[in-house]
């Protein structure tokens, strides 16, 4: 199963990086990511070897990631170089023990240092789940045309209507700051 997690990475020249990623276990051990090789988590990755995957049942950190409006609120890890993001569900510490191209994506196999839980994740309502599709959606407007993250916005705006509350109405209007008022 792959999960969506906010991996956070670091650059050479110290900078923070936090992106929306999906994450699967591979075992008690190791786990998988595959960022694209045009995005400042490959490179990052490569330049420095370790990440922070953060859990959390807030769709804020992952719209503030991609919108770029601000960092998300983090604190230093304990044994990697990268931040975790403030009030995780949990957060697993990793370092890179493999790295590869398949296409335009990375294949990155990474052992866990350092994992911790701290709260129950509380879940995502409707609305969530369907922001992190349109959220999705939106870094790909590039790639696949506006049309598929119209579609996924109007399905979040419907599910938020019904099911959402003032994190989600915010989550929605940061998306349609960052693609510019298509939805």
């Amino acid at each position: 199963m792959i999960i969506e997690v906010l991996l956070s990475t670091k650059s050479v020249g110290g900078e923070d990086n936090f992106a929306p990623m999906g994450m699967k276990r591979i075992d008690e051990t190791m786990v998988l990511v595959r960022p694209f090789r045009d995005s400042r988590t490959w490179a990052n990755l490569n330049e420095r070897g370790f990440a922070v995957a953060s859990i959390t049942d807030s769709i804020l950190p992952f719209v503030h990631a991609v919108v770029k409006d601000r960092l998300p609120d983090h604190f230093p890890a304990y044994l990697v170089p990268c931040g975790v993001i403030e009030d995780p569900c949990g957060w697993a510490e990793l370092e890179l023990k493999r790295i590869s191209l398949e296409g335009d994506r990375g294949h990155c196999l990474f052992e866990i240092a350092y994992e911790e839980s701290r709260r129950p994740f509380e879940g995502f309502n409707r609305s969530r789940c369907a922001i992190l599709e349109a959220l999705v959606a939106a870094t790909r407007i590039h790639v696949r045309g506006k049309e598929p993250f119209l579609e996924e916005f109007r399905r979040a705006v419907e599910l938020t209507d019904r099911t959402g509350g003032e994190e989600e109405r915010l989550a929605l209007r940061l998306i349609g700051e960052l693609t510019g008022g298509i939805g």
